[in-house]
């Protein structure tokens, strides 16, 4: 006689029995069970994937920094020039020039932007010193740049937005820029890039070399119009452009006017000092005006920077 099976053994084998008889039953357990592991795996694939698409874009992304610095530091060269920092700006959209003096202050410093007229790029401006010379005679705490202009009556202007210009010197000279005044001077054909820079809002200074034969309702309108009017001052020489200035002028009201330009900044009159246009008519000639040397520290004397 057999002897009884156990209580818990009797549940088990009719629990077998029942589930052998529902249809694809004897499958479903293995076919979970593959299903599970074929879905770990792929999990598992995806994690390993994802870690090595991180590390090669991580090694892309320094590669990239690596090669952007690089050509950074090749568009921008660093020196010690007339007792100051200078650097040398090479950027896509013309050379630009950064004079830092010795003993500037970034509180209560301002810029100084010159631009040139035809016929002499950035380089051949600085590079014969004049310029360069004149900004540390005037001894004003500012930052000195010197950008390219047009070459010719049809070439473009190479810089149209002080923003964008200021950005490219803060990028590769890594200063932090001072909010001080700021002058636009130019000589001859630099009106075309400066009349570009009259609607930028902390533009204060303006002063043309020989340099205002055109575009006079863009500059009647600085002066006249815009929003921050009783902020700007205007200093007009002139040799050749004598005609064309007198035609200019003549809708202000409110001119100082100088016969010759003085050799001393103590000759120049309080009134001469404080107004906001101010003309002179200058005994140099066109190309003496920037090359004497005497000119353009007397012109900065006059604008509102303060002195080192």
């Amino acid at each position: 006689m057999m002897r009884p099976l156990p209580l818990t053994a009797l549940t088990a084998l009719c629990v077998a029995i029942a589930a052998l008889a529902l249809p694809g039953a004897a499958t479903a357990g293995p076919r979970k069970e593959a299903a599970r592991r074929a879905a770990a795996k792929a999990r598992k694939k995806a994690r390993r994937s994802g870690r090595k698409r991180t590390r090669k874009t991580t090694r892309c992304d320094r590669a990239c920094r690596r090669k952007r610095k690089t050509r950074e530091a090749r568009r921008v060269k660093k020196s010690r020039f007339l007792g100051g920092t200078h650097w040398r700006i090479k950027s896509k959209a013309g050379v630009v020039h950064v004079w830092r003096p010795r003993g500037f202050r970034r509180k209560g410093g301002g810029i100084v932007v010159y631009v040139h007229g035809y016929q002499s790029s950035a380089d051949k401006t600085w590079g014969n010193k004049a310029i360069a010379e004149q900004f540390r005679m005037s001894r004003q705490n500012a930052l000195f740049i010197v950008v390219d202009g047009p070459q010719n009556p049809r070439d473009k202007v190479k810089f149209p937005a002080l923003t964008k210009l200021f950005t490219v010197v803060q990028r590769y000279t890594r200063l932090r820029l001072p909010r001080g005044h700021i002058v636009a001077i130019g000589h001859s054909a630099a009106y075309r890039t400066i009349v570009n820079w009259l609607d930028y809002r902390y533009l204060d200074h303006v002063v043309l070399v020989d340099a205002l034969y055109a575009n006079g309702p863009q500059f009647y309108a600085w002066m006249e119009t815009h929003k921050y009017k009783d902020w700007h001052k205007l200093i007009v020489i002139s040799y050749d452009t004598l005609s064309q200035t007198k035609r200019f002028l003549s809708k202000f009201k409110y001119v100082v006017k100088r016969k010759r330009f003085p050799d001393r900044y103590g000759e120049f009159t309080p009134s001469q000092k404080r107004g906001r246009i101010l003309f002179i008519r200058s005994q140099y000639g066109h190309a003496q005006l920037i090359n004497n040397k005497r000119v353009i520290p007397l012109l900065l004397r006059l604008t509102r920077l303060a002195l080192l």
